[in-house]
């Protein structure tokens, strides 16, 4: 340190604490977190002045002492003569000068100590009140003290460099005074007179003067010298330095990553430390890329994650640096419209932004770069940092996407000097979000645009703000076809265009006056009088004037047309204070010449000063006119698609919305102007951030439904598209792959599911929209759910540069009974992202199938009830009606079977009578046996046997044995059982099987109508045939009937065969 720069950064030190905000202006977090920087800045420049001070201190004293013993004849000489009265004691002085030195350095320990014993504002106990009390009282004093050691620091500069100079100037000249004049002391002492001087005295003292005035001139070459070589050394000691605090000398630490992670980085970070003795091993250096750690990095809804979380941790506990360290992070390539800055968070502390260093190029490491920052600390233990990605907020972009990614070579690295001195422990993170157009407006206010949307002016008024205080400036616009597609997910913007860009504005301090926002020209109007009111080069310029106002250089020397603008107009240009003002001008004059000549004399001058100019107004022009020819409503949409977002078509009225200081949307009232298009409106004071949009609605649209739109846009700004994918396997359904996709990937993915077996399973979802840090859950409804979650969440947490987690899952049927006469299982995929960070709305839900096995394809199904009894019904009525078909055998077997209860007989014959009065014998047969068995059978009774018994006929008995050992239960080749074992044997052949035994294509067509799988089918055929007339009346050869009549003998036999017996 010089001495120029101690007293710099003590004025420095004076003027922040003079700048230090009034608290009552600001919030309670701001006015602490200004204090906390400026008191942490104000203690370690103390702490270098007073080190440098100290410094001072001890060369004056070796000075001091350097000059009293400079030459034993000075001292001698200098001794009798300080013993006169007129002379002060040397001690006397030196002691008053130690005393003022001694004061000094108390002055600046005491402001040190006060600084460090302030409260601590984390404190819950600690009001607002009672923290700002101390600190404006420790505040004032500080500053006090300061200026007092300042004014003193300037007082030993002065007096160090009047010694040096006296030194310097030193001659032989001052002996020989000094000598006269202690001759004149020693002889006025004595009361008497010089003696009177022989030639031999004068010859004598000749002698002694010269040698005298040899040895001085030696001592003296030897001090010159002294002074010489010292300086020299001070020189080159001070060169050195100054070269060690240079961070571009300093050797780096570069720490690699001993573990796999999702950001695939090989680097973990690079340290740069002023070369003090530390050493690389004194650092343990880790990342981590657990989104439980990830979650509370990000600050608003624009950052994006470009870095995993460094862990920062000294193996020696609190380290001390002299300055501050500075810590580089490799980061992913992210889109080119954002800004990589470096997070980093101090021993726990609440994470903060620190301030981008330059890039860095590290000789063993190729096409690698950082984002940096300075640790603002001069002690550590440990520290954490992560990398974010913002929109950069100069540049005008996409809303929904903008700009592809930056395709770099190698990584990219981010770097932040850590603000602080001691360090223990400190975390970073990159991040990437917009990057501020930022302009410094002082206490005089002044007038600005942002950089790229001229058609917008901002006023801030003299006393606007209490100090120097920096704003910065974002606009976003949405282009057509974006807003159409946001309209399809999101009904509120419907009908919705905008009318310019949305400006945000956001401030280091709050305002203390109201300012002025003006909005110029919010679009073309197109109606059906524009083709009679203007000429084809009006609407072409009314059309894309915004996009002139924008894009058009106003500066003189490329304006040099002298057939279209005058020096009177040129003269009147200069006046203008803003570049969107000059142009405005311009579009005017150009826009009201009386002659088309001079507008096509305008556009070929533009040629070779502004050709993009020139070539966008042609092209403008080339539509205008075509749009003259035609009638076609479509071709307006189709004009404002093509040179969107130079002009759109808006139909509506105009509504403009802001949002201040985190406030909700509202519609504002507007000014008009009398300047052309212009509208106003006031920026409240006693903020800090505006937002500003106008906006084209209906006429009949309401202002919450208004604001309701502004909030989606805002949010869709910083949005990503994703998709939800579920994959099957396909040699097992049941295993799925879940994972969340960016819109942009979503084809690739499947590719690569495709490729390991994965290629069955819903589409991808609808896209949807995310942010970084939101969470996706998923659960599964219906008759499916994961086996290994159950009924419980699947949280999918999403970051844009970091790989959504890939989950392999097991799905299990919930109940086998259900969903009977389905196909497949079936389950309901739901995913939705829970409100907080946006307000938006994202639900939706995919339809999983899962194969159901043979098994299940037959469980349930609607056999007919009680074969064996209706088989042995339509039997009997067969057997005793076969030769006589009006016989009444019957009714005795009847007889037998009611138990000669009479009264019982006739009322059945009753009961089916009134169902079948004119039916045939045979009918009346089957329903008295039928009727019997389901109404007055005994449930403990084998109706089967009690069936044949009725007969009281042995031959008969033994044929209706014999006939319904097929049916029954067990291995009947006709019973339930046998007909599944059949069906999934026979199912792909069944309706050829099915018109051999006798079935219509009416009855196939409906059997296949009514059931949905082949097997089903199949049982359905088999179940019916059973106990048709054609199988009844096989009596005893229904099996052997069967199989030749189906003409599948050799292949049902061996099934037959294999299955039933």
């Amino acid at each position: 340190m010089v001495d120029i720069e101690a007293l710099h950064l003590l004025r420095q030190r004076c003027e922040a604490l003079d700048n230090l905000p009034n608290p009552a202006d600001i919030s309670f977090e701001k006015y602490e977190e200004i204090v906390s920087r400026t008191m942490t800045k104000t203690q370690a420049d103390i702490e270098k002045v007073s080190k440098y001070a100290t410094e001072i201190i001890e060369e004056l004293e070796n000075v001091r002492e350097l000059v009293k013993n400079c030459s034993v004849k000075i001292d001698e000489q200098m001794s009798l003569l300080m013993n006169e009265d007129s002379f002060a004691k040397p001690g006397q002085k030196a002691t008053n000068l130690k005393r003022i030195d001694i004061k000094a350095l108390h002055l600046l320990r005491l402001r040190r100590e006060a600084l460090v014993s302030l409260p601590n504002p984390d404190d819950p106990n600690i009001s607002f009140e009672k923290y700002e009390e101390p600190v404006s009282r420790t505040m004032k004093k500080t500053q006090t003290d300061v200026e007092i050691v300042t004014k003193y620091a300037t007082e030993i500069i002065e007096e160090l460099e009047n010694v040096r100079q006296l030194v310097r100037n030193h001659s032989v000249k001052i002996s020989e005074q000094i000598s006269s004049l202690m001759n004149e002391v020693r002889w006025a002492k004595l009361g008497q007179k010089a003696p009177t001087l022989t030639r031999k005295t004068i010859d004598m003292k000749r002698q002694e003067n010269v040698k005298n005035l040899q040895r001085l001139k030696k001592q003296q070459q030897i001090l010159m010298e002294f002074i010489e070589n010292n300086e020299e050394l001070i020189l080159k000691l001070e060169e050195e330095e100054q070269k060690k605090k240079d961070w571009k000398n300093w050797p780096p630490f570069i720490y690699y990553n001993t573990q796999q992670n999702k950001f695939s980085q090989d680097i973990c970070c690079v340290i740069f430390t002023m070369p003090d003795g530390t050493q690389e091993t004194d650092f343990d250096c880790q990342c981590s890329d657990a989104v439980e750690d990830l979650d509370n990095c990000l600050e608003t809804n624009d950052e994006q994650l470009v870095s995993p979380i460094i862990t920062i941790q000294s193996k020696k506990g609190e380290m001390t640096f002299e300055l501050p360290m500075r810590v580089y992070v490799p980061i992913v390539s992210h889109d080119q419209s954002l800004l990589s800055t470096l997070k980093l968070s101090i021993k726990g502390q609440k994470w903060r932004s620190g301030i981008s260093l330059p890039d860095i190029q590290l000789p063993k490491i190729q096409g690698v770069a950082f984002v940096g920052v300075e640790i603002p600390t001069h002690q550590m233990d440990k520290i954490q940092c992560v990398a974010v990605a913002r929109h950069k907020l100069h540049e005008i972009e996409g809303a929904f996407g903008g700009k592809t990614a930056v395709a770099t070579k190698g990584v990219a690295f981010v770097g932040v000097e850590i603000p602080t001195n001691q360090m223990d422990k400190i975390q970073c993170v990159a991040v990437a979000r917009h990057k501020p157009h930022e302009i410094e407006v002082d206490v005089e206010g002044t007038v600005l645009e942002p950089a790229f949307d001229r058609n917008v002016k901002i006023k801030f008024p003299q006393g606007a703000f209490g100090g120097k205080t920096t704003v910065a400036t974002k606009e976003l616009l949405w282009t057509h076809a974006e807003l159409k597609k946001a309209s399809e997910k999101h009904k509120e913007l419907q009908n919705i265009k905008p009318a310019g860009s949305c400006i945000e504005i956001a401030c280091e301090n709050s305002t203390k006056k109201d300012s002025d926002l003006a909005m110029y020209d919010f679009g073309c109007f197109v109606d059906k009088t524009i083709r009679i009111k203007q000429s084809v080069n009006q609407e072409t310029l009314n059309r894309c004037s915004r996009w002139f106002v924008n894009n058009l250089n106003p500066d003189e020397n490329a304006l040099q047309f002298k057939d279209v603008f005058g020096s009177e107009f040129m003269e009147v240009l200069k006046t203008k204070e803003t570049d969107g003002d000059k142009n405005r001008l311009i579009l005017r004059h150009v826009h009201d010449v009386d002659s088309d000549v001079d507008f096509d004399n305008f556009l070929v001058e533009m040629i070779s000063s502004q050709p993009n100019v020139s070539h966008k107004l042609n092209s403008v022009k080339s539509q205008v006119k075509l749009s003259r020819k035609t009638e076609n409503n479509d071709f307006e949409d189709k004009f404002a698609c093509e040179f969107d977002p130079d002009f759109v078509k808006k139909e509506g009225t105009i509504r403009v919305v802001s949002k201040f200081s985190g406030k909700s949307w509202e519609v504002v009232p507007i000014e008009a102007s009398a300047e052309h298009q212009t509208r106003h409106l006031k920026l409240p004071s006693g903020n800090d951030n505006y937002q500003i949009l106008g906006l084209v609605v209906p006429y009949n649209i309401s202002n919450e439904d208004v604001c309701k739109a502004a909030e989606i846009l805002e949010e869709l700004s910083c949005v990503t598209n994703v998709s939800i994918i579920c994959r099957q396997k396909h040699s097992d359904p049941h295993e799925v792959i879940i994972e969340c996709v960016k819109s942009e990937n979503v084809e690739n993915t499947l590719q690569h599911l495709d490729s390991i077996g994965y290629n069955d399973g819903p589409a991808e979802s609808a896209e949807f929209d995310v942010i970084d840090g939101e969470e996706i859950e998923i659960k599964f409804e219906s008759n499916l759910y994961l086996k290994r979650l159950k009924r419980s969440l699947l949280k999918i947490k999403f970051y844009k540069h970091l790989q959504c987690n890939r989950y392999s899952e097991y799905l299990e049927v919930v109940s086998n009974e259900d969903q009977g006469p389905d196909i497949n299982y079936h389950g309901y995929l739901k995913y939705s992202v829970p409100p907080g960070r946006l307000s938006l709305t994202r639900t939706g839900s995919l339809v999983v199938y899962v194969p159901k096995p043979l098994e299940d394809m037959v469980r349930n199904f609607p056999y007919t009830l009680d074969v064996p009894v209706k088989a042995l019904a339509k039997f009997i009525a067969w057997q005793l009606t076969c030769t006589i078909f009006i016989s009444t055998k019957w009714v005795k077997l009847g007889r037998y079977l009611t138990g000669g209860n009479t009264h019982l007989f006739h009322h059945i014959c009753k009961t089916i009578d009134k169902k079948a009065t004119t039916a045939p014998q045979r009918e009346r047969c089957e329903h008295f046996i039928l009727y019997w068995a389901n109404h007055h059978a005994s449930e403990e009774s084998d109706k089967v046997e009690k069936i044949i018994k009725s007969h009281h006929d042995p031959n008969m008995e033994s044929d209706a044995h014999q006939f319904i050992k097929p049916y029954l239960p067990g291995k009947g080749i006709f019973s339930n059982d046998s007909l599944e074992k059949m069906a999934f044997a026979i199912a792909g052949e069944w309706e050829s099987m099915a018109k051999k035994l006798g079935f219509t294509n009416e009855e196939i067509n409906e059997i296949k109508n009514n059931q949905p799988l082949a097997v089903r089918q199949t049982l359905r055929m088999l179940d019916i045939w059973r106990l048709s007339d054609s199988a009844i009346q096989k009596v005893t050869d229904l099996v052997k009937n069967f199989l030749e009549t189906a003409q599948c003998g050799a292949k049902l036999l061996t099934i037959i065969s294999r299955n039933i017996n």
